[in-house]
């Protein structure tokens, strides 16, 4: 006999019929809105109108009403057409939650987003997270990421504006700031409501293993926002190959190697900090862009082992959160799962094992990758083996995980001529697909609180919070005894040979430092501030623009440590296209180079050389011989490499190459390494390591 409220009836009612249009309109996507192609879509100007259509609906008090009442909105079905063809018959879905009319809220900064004479296409909401309420998050048990993802929505469209790119067309900035504001309202509230963002949400740490690194990354963002002034902001890394570095994220009047401010790293960097701080002026986070194109997770494995950063981010104490973005290169141009899932998992232990002494930095992985590379694999279920393989090393080393392609995949597949999350034919991507990309990025981030606020309820309980503590105290006693005082101690490797019958004895044998070298250091005699012991190497660099390591350094470099030289020099042109990457190249058959390095300030016992391997008549036959000798003997190599600079695979790649040598060059002794060209015309070293370790 119980009643039910009108407003519930009108709620159900609305959403059959979304469900009966979603039927009926099965298979047409969101092209006629977002993107111009050509065949007999809906003319981009109608579809504007559509939109604009839509804003005046919303401000309808009743539907804001109606709005509020929900939770995730059940939106996240219906198609990109039949939203359309609902706002042309004069319907439209409800809007995002929006802050009430007597909030004090200061209007939002960005551009106006249409005629004043007309409603705002960007509703008036909230324009940051306030400290306060950053501090009452965890006390509020009606904590969500939905809920705070759609009561700012407002301020996360205005935010995810990029002043730094012509994105919505090139006639003039008035109607590029009106188009991107149109197709980011409808993308975020039609088509990546909150239940579709999650579906991205692969892993995230627990509350017995690595809460604590959370829980350092949420205190450092609540101090710099109580004192920007003491406090520098959050330091996060991202590695990846041409598509983090946003190659081809511009329309298709301009083609670049890379485009940093167009990449959804940059744009993280602005949702962020628009969002939770005050944009540039206090920075809440600070995005720092390592990708380099052609490269795998070996090499940016290697990168972050050697600390390999720039100046500013090794003075900053390194980075406090490292992502994996080479889901593309990895998931396309390894030979089998076993080696794709080696690299990543390397990458990992890296990550994890790079701040001796101090709190791990948190690792998280981000897969963009939809498949479709050129050359590579094209059955989807083989294509799909890098999303399997990033959730598994997620879940066993306790790390995030973030999909992208989980995100927007059923509508890729469903219509891949659609170019608004995916171009067919190509890895690369839009701009609007990069903005996607930092959408789920930042969900996943509010995820990650909620779910560090939950934790932090639970350990409130006496017996709960007993048990973590000497779950905790049991390791910190097992880690001394064992001399591993500066990381954590990771579980054994995911290989092949590893079975149910020996698993125990293996993850013993982990838990006493069988699968980790060189840390044995000494924290209480140890500055965690400086980087002396966490920077094994006397030199370990790669050419790129991220790291600080350009001509002009390599100009340096050579002018420093070259002993000798006959036809190496300095490439940096363009001339050959995308493969045309920064790095020392011999010019001629038998080229010979030699660097010295004078008295070294530590041993060196393991040499990384990062090299480009291409394809093509200027590559051809390309092979490159590698010797190291100390000032004790010239004549006997301590260790050597040859490496080939040419494959089958239409595809340039910058890779690495490791060598240990038999005995280490040791400390004031001064090294020479050796690099002959044995084979082909040209070579190309893009970079080097000579390491302890």
């Amino acid at each position: 006999n119980m009643r039910i409220p009108p407003r519930f009836v009108l709620a159900f009612a609305v959403s059959l019929c979304i469900a009966i249009l979603h039927v009926s309109n099965e298979g047409k996507y969101m092209r006629s809105n977002l993107v111009e192609q050509e065949g007999d879509e809906v003319p981009h100007d109608d579809a504007a109108a559509a939109v604009r259509e839509g804003s005046v609906q919303r401000s309808d008090p009743v539907q804001e009403e109606h709005q509020q009442k929900k939770q995730d909105g059940s939106s996240s079905a219906i198609n990109g057409s039949s939203v359309v063809q609902k706002h042309q018959e004069g319907g439209g879905l409800p809007p995002a939650a929006t802050e009430p009319a007597e909030s004090s809220s200061p209007p939002s900064p960005g551009p106006s987003p249409g005629p004043s004479s007309g409603p705002s296409t960007v509703p008036r909401g909230r324009d940051s997270y306030t400290l306060e309420e950053m501090g009452k998050m965890c006390s509020s048990s009606s904590f969500s990421a939905t809920q705070i993802w759609q009561q700012y929505l407002p301020k996360i469209i205005t935010a995810s504006l990029n002043p730094a790119v012509p994105e919505g067309g090139v006639d003039t900035q008035t109607n590029s700031t009106e188009v991107q504001l149109e197709k980011l309202h409808f993308l975020l509230e039609h088509v990546l409501v909150p239940s579709r963002l999650r579906k991205g949400v692969r892993n995230l740490p627990s509350l017995t293993v690595n809460h604590d690194i959370v829980k350092h990354i949420i205190q450092k963002l609540q101090k710099r926002l109580l004192d920007p002034d003491h406090n520098p902001p959050l330091q996060i890394a991202v590695f990846g190959g041409s598509v983090t570095l946003g190659r081809e994220c511009y329309s298709r009047t301009r083609r670049r190697l890379g485009e940093p401010t167009c990449a959804w790293p940059f744009r993280l960097e602005k949702l962020i900090n628009e969002m939770f701080g005050n944009g540039h002026e206090n920075e809440l986070v600070k995005v720092t862009n390592l990708a380099l194109g052609g490269t795998s997770s070996t090499v940016g494995g290697r990168m972050v082992k050697y600390w390999m950063f720039p100046e500013e981010l090794k003075e900053s104490n390194g980075p406090d959160v490292i992502i994996n973005s080479y889901s593309t290169n990895d998931g396309s141009t390894m030979l089998t799962f076993d080696l794709m899932r080696r690299a990543h998992e390397d990458f990992i232990r890296a990550a994890l094992e790079s701040k001796a002494c101090d709190t791990p930095p948190l690792v998280i992985s981000v897969d963009d990758y939809l498949g479709n590379a050129r050359g590579a694999k094209n059955r989807l279920s083989e294509e799909l083996e890098y999303a399997m393989s990033t959730e598994q090393l997620a879940k066993w080393y306790d790390t995030v995980a973030i999909s992208y392609a989980d995100v927007v995949r059923d509508i890729v597949y469903k219509d891949t001529s659609d170019a608004t999350f995916f171009t067919h034919g190509n890895v690369h991507f839009g701009h609007l697909a990069h903005q996607t990309v930092a959408w789920s990025v930042a969900f996943a981030f509010l995820e990650l609180l909620g779910n560090y606020c939950d934790d932090e309820q639970i350990l409130q309980t006496t017996e709960v919070s007993r048990s973590v503590s000497t779950l905790a105290l049991a390791n910190e006693t097992r880690t001394r005894t064992n001399l591993l005082t500066s990381v954590p101690i990771l579980p054994p490797l995911l290989i092949d040979d590893l079975y149910i019958s020996n698993i125990t004895q293996a993850w013993q044998a982990s838990e006493n430092g069988a699968y980790q070298y060189g840390l044995d250091v000494d924290c209480a005699n140890m500055n965690i501030t400086g980087t002396a012991r966490r920077d094994p190497c006397i030199t370990a660099w790669v050419a790129q623009t991220g790291t600080g390591v350009g001509p002009n350094e390599l100009g340096v470099f050579l002018r420093k440590h070259q002993f000798s030289n006959d036809g190496w020099g300095i490439e940096k042109s363009n001339d050959d296209g995308w493969a045309n990457k920064i790095g020392y190249v011999a010019s001629k058959p038998n080229a010979s180079i030699t660097f010295e390095f004078k008295e070294v300030a530590t041993n060196v016992k393991v040499v990384t050389i990062f090299f480009l391997r291409s394809y093509g008549e200027k590559w051809k036959d390309s092979r490159a011989r590698f010797s190291v000798t100390n000032s004790n003997n010239e004549t006997t190599p301590l260790g050597h490499a040859e490496i080939d600079g040419v494959h089958n695979m239409t595809v340039s790649l910058t890779l690495s190459e490791r060598f240990v040598l038999v005995d280490p060059v040791e400390k004031g002794q001064t090294l020479h390494l050796k690099v002959d060209l044995i084979s082909g015309g040209s070579f190309k070293i893009t970079g080097m390591a000579l390491c302890e370790y």
